[in-house]
């Protein structure tokens, strides 16, 4: 509980930066830099993918280890999610260099899109953690960074006006609070980094397969974000990127309570009836399709008021041009609720992993094929209608054969 609501909290002064600092920095910047902004930092995000997936299988590793009382099988699961980790950073920024040269862009770009990356890194200590049911300690943590660096970023012009300091203000709580973390989790148990990294064959190839997965939902408007940005005119690419970035901040507190709540099921999952298991399953699907299909309207709303209206970025007309991007949303929301259980505790996860990442590619493969025929932005969407309805069927299946 303590967990659940220091992580709560933790998003008060994230909403106050989105709310507040995004937009200082919308107009300090101008459309142009502010789209690239955006762009540069989905990049980085979308180029991660791979270690959300050793994340889970970090976690799950050293959840198992301490809920059987085997401190050695502790500091061998943390030692193989740092090095399953430290392989994912180096494949980002590969993918980041390769970009950033292809396309022409500056140093700055690449600069601003490593630090999510490197923040996406830096989470495998805030999953070590989550697996000892301790979120608390990095929530505290985030909660009094974020305070100090947002008050910093309101105060001093140049952080809303240069580009690269601008980045700074937005990533670094994040980078920060998991360095503390780390110092503070290695105080606690020293004998962590005596690990051996055993189990880093399963760790990459599992997590691997979950991160296709997980990496194919959650990064897929990433990289719409970057694509836009290179082939739309920069009023559509701000807009798209806005709203994507109030979708991952809409999205953040769901991940934050999902953590300990799954954190907690994994360590009592074997102590559970068969009846309890399969309610834990059912409701993590409600649930999430509930909050998701909220947090959608809440999102197509503000993006009216805040977006259109505060931000001066006008949505794209029609609303076949908008509405199957907050579709997609809901149905992110629903498969993150439900593969945070599935993918620690039921015995299904592979079909959801494979499942997923088919539905993905249909999606993708449809709107190549929308490519030849229609603008980029309607592309999206078509990625976004079919992504929808297909990321739905494969929940409801796959739950469906966990039950059996």
């Amino acid at each position: 509980m303590l967990s659940l609501l220091t992580s709560l909290a933790t998003r008060i002064p994230g909403i106050v930066g989105v709310l507040w600092f995004l937009p200082l920095v919308r107009f300090g910047l101008g459309t142009q830099e502010y789209a690239t902004l955006l762009a540069a930092m989905a990049l980085g995000t979308a180029a991660a993918f791979l270690i959300g997936g050793y994340n889970v299988m970090g976690r799950r590793l050293v959840g198992e280890a301490y809920a059987a009382g085997r401190p050695d099988a502790e500091a061998d699961g943390f030692a193989s999610l740092f090095v399953a980790n430290l392989a994912g950073w180096s494949i980002a920024t590969g993918v980041i260099g390769a970009y950033v040269m292809t396309d022409g862009k500056n140093s700055y770009y690449f600069l601003i899109a490593m630090m999510p990356a490197t923040g996406i890194t830096l989470t495998m200590f805030d999953n070590a953690r989550v697996a000892y049911n301790e979120h608390y300690v990095t929530a505290l943590v985030q909660l009094a960074l974020q305070v100090v660096i947002y008050t910093g970023g309101f105060l001093l012009p140049a952080a809303r006006n240069d580009i690269l300091l601008a980045a700074l203000v937005i990533n670094s709580p994040t980078i920060l609070a998991s360095l503390v973390t780390l110092t503070l989790l290695l105080r606690t148990r020293p004998y962590l980094p005596r690990g051996r990294p055993n189990a880093l064959r399963l760790t990459l190839r599992e997590g691997t397969v979950v991160a296709i997965a997980e990496g194919s939902v959650t990064t897929a408007l990433s990289v719409a974000v970057v694509w836009l940005e290179a082939a739309s005119p920069p009023e559509t690419s701000a807009w798209f990127s806005t709203v994507v970035r109030l979708s991952q901040s809409l999205l953040f507190p769901a991940i934050l309570v999902l953590g300990p709540i799954s954190s907690y099921i994994r360590l009592y999952w074997h102590q559970k009836s068969r009846a309890d298991q399969n309610l834990y399953a059912k409701a993590s699907l409600v649930i999430g399709a509930g909050y998701g299909a909220t947090l959608a309207l809440g999102l197509y709303v503000a993006s009216r008021f805040y977006v259109s209206g505060l931000l001066h970025l006008p949505a794209p007309p029609g609303w076949l041009n908008t509405v199957p991007i907050f579709c997609f949303f809901a149905a992110i929301v629903a498969w993150k609720a439900y593969s945070s259980i599935a993918y620690l505790v039921l015995n299904s996860s592979a079909h959801l992993s494979n499942r997923t990442t088919g539905a993905i590619g249909i999606s993708g493969l449809l709107s190549a094929a929308a490519a030849l025929v229609a603008d980029p932005l309607t592309c999206v969407n078509v990625f976004a209608a079919t992504g929808a309805l297909l990321i739905f069927a494969v929940l409801i299946t796959n739950l469906s054969r966990s039950l059996r």
